[in-house]
């Protein structure tokens, strides 16, 4: 019995601080977990669908990582807005048929906004800078943009790089889109704009004409990546 007695005694001393320190661990926790929700609490009203992204993020991550969710969460808005914003000044009423088009293309293939319409409203801006109006330099600039998605698509690249190589084609640079098998010049876009019917010699051929012309190029040659992103959509299964 002096022996049990012993072992128990023993037993309490060797657990005592386990003790203590669970009941630390304990208030630990509960002091993160009162910190995510007073985070909650001060950003609800934030957007739709803030609270519940805490909430889901709280229960997989744990309260730290909440900070560096919400900075990414606050960066992406900002850089969203800010191209709005922009697309608004340039384009005017006509900055609705971008936006839209970024709506359907986020709904239908999960790309992001912000970087569609960035890419649309540069590539709109060139062609209104070159004449075109607000409108059809909008129509422009989704074209490319979806185009530049499905080169990206096909060559499993980022769409920053196709957009790249667009860009610099549409100023008069041709190496970086020969990564996309397309191989121009300004021979070849010259002797495109005469075809096309947009100057009478090669002296007449207005910037406009030029950037109209290696459109018609890329486009003529991108024919095999067009539309590369619809192989990509996941179909239910036949009966669903």
């Amino acid at each position: 019995m002096a022996v049990i007695t012993n072992l128990v005694a023993g037993l309490s001393l060797n657990f005592g601080p386990f003790a203590k320190g669970a009941k630390g661990a304990a208030d630990s926790m509960g002091g993160m977990e009162r910190a995510a929700d007073r985070a909650k609490s001060a950003i609800s009203g934030m957007g739709v669908g803030i609270g519940s992204a805490l909430a889901g993020l709280a229960a997989g991550f744990g309260a730290a990582k909440i900070g560096e969710e919400l900075l990414g969460i606050a960066k992406s808005g900002s850089e969203l807005n800010a191209n709005i914003s922009k697309t608004k000044v340039i384009f005017g009423d006509s900055a609705s048929v971008i936006t839209k088009e970024a709506d359907s293309m986020a709904a239908k293939f999960g790309v992001v906004k912000s970087e569609f319409i960035d890419a649309a409203a540069s590539f709109g801006s060139v062609f209104k800078g070159a004449g075109k109006t607000e409108q059809e330099a909008a129509a422009l600039g989704n074209q490319l943009a979806k185009l530049g998605m499905d080169m990206a698509s096909l060559e499993g690249v980022s769409s920053a790089d196709a957009f790249t190589a667009i860009s610099s084609a549409l100023r008069g640079e041709m190496d970086p889109i020969e990564k996309f098998r397309v191989f121009l010049s300004a021979d070849k876009v010259a002797a495109e704009a005469l075809a096309m019917g947009l100057a009478k010699s090669k002296d007449g051929i207005s910037e406009l004409a030029k950037k109209s012309a290696t459109l018609n190029l890329i486009l003529k040659g991108t024919r095999d990546a067009q539309g590369d992103l619809n192989t990509h959509i996941p179909h239910p299964p036949e009966g669903v």
